[in-house]
């Protein structure tokens, strides 16, 4: 039960990154509109 909880919680952290990322790549783009 505990490795299925930690896989979880890896898969949970590998998902937020990637928003993290997609967003940072969309200011990045909105920035360089700006300028």
């Amino acid at each position: 039960m505990s490795f299925g909880a930690e896989r979880v919680e890896i898969m949970t952290e590998i998902r937020i990154m990637g928003i993290v990322i997609d967003f940072a790549e969309q200011q990045k783009e909105k920035f360089d509109l700006l300028h």
